[in-house]
């Protein structure tokens, strides 16, 4: 990949939602190595969070709202053993206040540590095509509450900004998306493509002739493209991490 400069934030020893006295966290909360079933998680009551299935990098990955490349050092038993976690909160609480709470346990039961770097690799910079943006404004008179619908080889987007586009987008491209558009505001937006560049094998799903590809599809349809330039990315570094005792 070539040389990466590397700058790193914060200190060599930052604790993932490091435990002190104000750090949210479950009033009671389960560890299990995961035996069977398929991966999932659910809020089946307010304050209650159960989540199936996930290896200590694959919390991380969820719950930090990291691609897989960057987490980097959880290798081992980290990456391969999945594990069960049922926790309770001491009372209501939403999703947001759980996330808190689940980086919490992990800072304590799985004594994980980390720190942060922004490295500067190769990178998608969406950008606005010639002939300017073809996103349309929201109608006034439109009762839809706004959001996105995602579906295989298709976005459609209602009030939603250039942000939220980058996000949905970054899950079906092999390198990061930086906003260069310089475009605010709210959009609505529809964009359907053909390739599935995720596969490693492309005959394992067939394009869809009547659609074009997704970097042809964002300028014809959406007056955007993507061009790769060298762009800072932040990774997250494991500096330590322990197998949690199970109950």
């Amino acid at each position: 990949m070539g040389s990466w400069t590397v700058a790193v934030v914060g200190t060599a020893m930052m604790a993932m939602a490091q435990t002190t006295s104000t750090a949210p966290s479950f009033e009671v909360a389960s560890i299990k190595v995961h035996t069977e079933g398929a991966r999932s998680g659910s809020f089946p009551s307010p304050g209650r969070l159960w989540v199936g299935n996930r290896s200590l990098k694959g919390f991380i990955i969820e719950y930090y709202h990291y691609k897989e490349f960057q987490v980097v050092g959880a290798e081992g038993w980290m990456d391969s053993i999945a594990w069960d976690i049922d926790a309770k909160a001491s009372g209501p609480a939403n999703f947001r206040e759980m996330q808190e709470m689940l980086k919490t346990l992990l800072a304590d039961r799985f004594h994980l540590r980390f720190h942060r770097e922004t490295r500067e690799i190769p990178t998608y910079w969406l950008v606005v095509a010639k002939g300017g943006p073809k996103l349309k404004a929201p109608d006034p008179n439109d009762a839809h509450p706004g959001g996105i619908a995602n579906r295989p080889h298709s976005l459609q987007g209602w009030k939603e900004g250039i942000g939220m586009l980058v996000g949905f987008l970054g899950g079906d491209l092999d390198k990061p998306i930086l906003d260069k558009t310089g475009l605010d505001g709210v959009y609505d937006f529809k964009l359907e493509w053909s390739d599935d560049i995720r596969s490693p094998d492309a005959s394992e799903r067939p394009a869809d002739l009547s659609k074009p590809p997704l970097f042809v599809a964002l300028q014809e349809q959406l007056g955007l493209k993507l061009e790769v330039h060298p762009g800072p990315v932040e990774f997250l570094v494991v500096d330590h991490a322990e197998k949690p005792e199970v109950n």
